[in-house]
């Protein structure tokens, strides 16, 4: 299963039409956009169902704790980031790392959803 998706920072077209992928398949939004030399990982929870907010919520600090030292373990000088449990992003990583990132997040924000994605 694809766990995200990696596209021009720009390409707002390859943005939507992965997130209706994964607001199809119920799954978290997760993507790398891709720049001249750096790229960030960007989530966002609102492709999941509703229902699903409170498994968030309810781990909504661990999730937090997680994805931050996911930061930490890929960070480079310049890298910053800015999220919560439903959504943020980290910039200015490697476009390897950002892979590496992406699927580590996607990873934790599954984990905590009952129930597999319709893949």
């Amino acid at each position: 299963m694809q766990t995200f998706a990696q596209c021009k920072n720009r390409d707002i077209n390859a943005q939507n039409r992965w997130f209706r992928e994964c607001d199809k398949n119920n799954m978290p939004y997760v993507y790398v956009g891709l720049r001249n030399k750096y790229a960030s990982v960007n989530w966002d929870c609102i492709s999941l169902n509703p229902q699903q907010d409170s498994q968030i919520t309810e781990d909504a600090d661990d999730i937090m704790q997680e994805i931050l030292a996911v930061f930490h373990q890929y960070a480079e000088k310049k890298s910053r980031y800015d999220f919560s449990a439903f959504c943020g992003s980290i910039d200015n990583l490697s476009p390897d790392n950002a892979q590496l990132v992406a699927d580590r997040v996607f990873t934790i924000l599954q984990s905590r959803l009952v129930g597999e994605p319709v893949a």
